[in-house]
């Protein structure tokens, strides 16, 4: 009999959301008789212990019997249990120094780490994620911030309001004014921000008009790798060659940044491609974008002066292009850069459900099915003490050697 557990989120500040609500668990029990599920007692989960025991699973205080464990965030290295198969968000796949020690930690406890980020499909669509509630939030911060900076309207974060429903009624009779908005990608982010700001009537417009004509209105473009991006010897654009060459091409953004002054950024970003910009570019006087967004969050990224995650009780910080360096937000200078990093936070319960139903109708029953399945084999980074084949890449982050 197989035994599931939903782990404490033990990271600090706490992550609210969780993999499965006591929902999914009522119809996986209804499905599969046999599965046994645990719940590990939470005081921050923004499903309470109350919710769980009402549908029938008591929340405990000890899961060290399940076989497989499900998070939302990385794991605590001290509470890491050996011999155990974990599925969470990892954060080493771009060699992220600060979770070096935790892989370490799963290696030389046997753990099957299983990334949700890795969980894709015969066609490399990835499965599930929080992707569209990380656009959804983002988009409302740019049109939040963008009130804030023109002193021309109010309304509430969406960590402010009691869910989704409740944020997008603030936009009923808003005026955005001369709103030029850029959305980067063509992912699950971007369409999460693009749903945000067609539910405030603001007009979409090609990439053609955006640069050519003039609008009294609020606009917004959407633009993929293939608008943001030039082949260097100017070959036609391939997005499988950019995606395996980036460094072979160059960031043809130029344009979008004299007449646009609201970035939502939600591309995915490799660090082998060209940034959106450099940073001395702020210095010019044609530089017009003043509120970012910055949904991905690479650090030193495609926005340079991406060089720091904010947090959801701090969430906004200016940046001065005079002094090159961070200042008071909503100065009349200012950048103003929103850079949290984990924005489904501010809509946990939306961002929840809608993870848990693809987690319990996808993932979990193919570990009833086969735990070797090929959808769990290839999102495997670490299994039996080692590194598995496709993430071999990784062996020098492991060992300290970068």
């Amino acid at each position: 009999m197989l035994k599931i557990g939903i782990k404490y989120e033990g990271k600090i500040p706490p992550d609210t959301r969780v993999p499965l609500i006591p929902e999914n668990l009522v119809k996986l029990k209804a499905q599969f008789p046999d599965l046994e599920i645990k719940v590990e007692k939470s005081a921050t989960r923004c499903y309470k212990d109350e919710e769980y025991e009402k549908a029938g699973f008591r929340p405990v205080s000890d899961i060290s019997d399940c076989d497989i464990i499900f998070g939302v965030k990385e794991t605590k290295i001290d509470r890491l249990l050996a011999n155990k198969t974990y599925l969470f968000f990892s954060h080493t796949i771009k060699k992220q120094d600060y979770n070096r020690k935790k892989m370490q930690k799963m290696l030389d406890r046997n753990i099957r780490m299983i990334d949700y980020e890795m969980l894709k499909d015969s066609d490399g669509n990835r499965i599930i994620g929080f992707g569209r509630f990380a656009g959804i939030v983002g988009a409302h911060y740019a049109l939040w911030m963008w009130g804030r900076k023109r002193n021309a309207y109010q309304i509430k974060r969406a960590v402010e309001c009691h869910d989704y429903a409740e944020m997008v009624s603030q936009y009923k009779d808003l005026d955005f004014g001369p709103a030029h908005i850029i959305v980067t990608g063509d992912g699950r982010v971007s369409k999460g921000a693009i749903e945000i700001l067609k539910t405030a009537n603001i007009k979409e417009v090609s990439p053609e008009d955006f640069l050519q004509k003039q609008f009294n209105q609020a606009v917004y473009v959407q633009l993929d790798v293939d608008k943001l991006y030039v082949h260097k010897e100017n070959k036609a654009f391939d997005f499988q060659h950019f995606f395996s060459n980036p460094q072979e091409y160059n960031s043809q953004f130029e344009d979008y940044l004299i007449k646009g002054n609201v970035l939502i950024n939600g591309m995915y970003w490799d660090p082998k491609a060209p940034r959106l910009f450099e940073k001395e570019r702020i210095q010019q006087e044609n530089f017009n974008v003043k509120i970012i967004a910055d949904v991905s969050c690479d650090i030193n990224g495609s926005v340079p002066i991406t060089t720091r995650a904010t947090t959801i009780a701090d969430p906004v910080y200016g940046y001065s292009a005079e002094n090159m360096d961070e200042c008071s937000a909503f100065s009349a200078k200012s950048i103003d850069m929103m850079t949290v990093d984990n924005l489904p936070n501010e809509l946990p319960r939306d961002a929840s459900s809608l993870f848990g139903e693809v987690l319990s109708e996808k993932i979990i029953p193919l570990f009833i099915e086969n735990t070797d399945h090929p959808i769990l084999a290839n999102a495997s980074i670490v299994r039996g003490g080692k590194l598995t084949k496709q993430y071999t890449y990784l062996q020098n982050y492991v060992d300290g050697n970068e």
